[in-house]
């Protein structure tokens, strides 16, 4: 409706100076009879399109600012409290990453004293097999040893006695000899279980 006004004001104002130009001859600028019509037009053109900023253009151009404004101050408002969430998980994260590590931590601890424990575990059940093993060859050592003395033993009777009938010319007595090669064979025997 205001552009109608607006567009009959202008037409209005092409015909009224046409009409006053047909009337004269030379320039109308310089023409001083048209001033005042002239400046009439232009007051009434500017307060025309004073009037049509003012309520029609400025309005819309402040609603669309107006609009701008609180989208803006919405959107910060959402990004301060998205932030603040971001923040509180980030938050949270920290925590359970802490609690995580802690957790791992005790976990490898743990690890360590079980791995530990088994390996000294393991290390005395070796050291027990290989003290066992020692020990029953040592003993088996010790009865091929005193299997071996006993043989010789047994052996030293016959030929101490021929000993003494070369060298000495001498009959001697296998019972007594033979006594006396088992006292010394349990002398050594007593002597070799006893580790002197």
């Amino acid at each position: 409706m205001h552009s109608k006004i607006f567009m009959y004001f202008l037409i209005l104002n092409l015909l009224m100076i046409k009409t006053s130009l047909a009337n004269q001859a030379g320039l109308p600028q310089l023409n001083f009879e048209t001033y005042p019509s002239l400046i009439f037009w232009s007051v009434l053109s500017l307060i025309t399109l004073y009037l049509l900023m003012s309520r029609l253009v400025t309005p819309k151009v402040s609603e669309v600012l107006n609009f701008r404004e609180q989208n803006i101050q919405n959107n910060l408002l959402k990004a301060k409290s998205l932030k603040e969430e971001a923040d509180i998980i980030i938050d949270k994260i920290k925590i359970e990453q802490d609690t995580a590590r802690s957790e791992a931590r005790n976990l490898i601890e743990k690890s360590i004293a079980i791995n530990k424990e088994l390996l000294e575990k393991q290390s005395q059940e070796i050291s027990e097999k290989i003290n066992k093993k020692i020990n029953d060859a040592v003993k088996e050592i010790d009865k091929e040893k005193i299997k071996k003395v006993s043989e010789l033993l047994d052996n030293s009777s016959s030929v101490a006695e021929k000993i003494i009938n070369k060298v000495a010319d001498l009959q001697v007595d296998k019972k007594e000899l033979n006594k006396l090669v088992k006292e010394a064979e349990s002398l050594i025997t007593k002597d070799k279980k006893y580790g002197t």
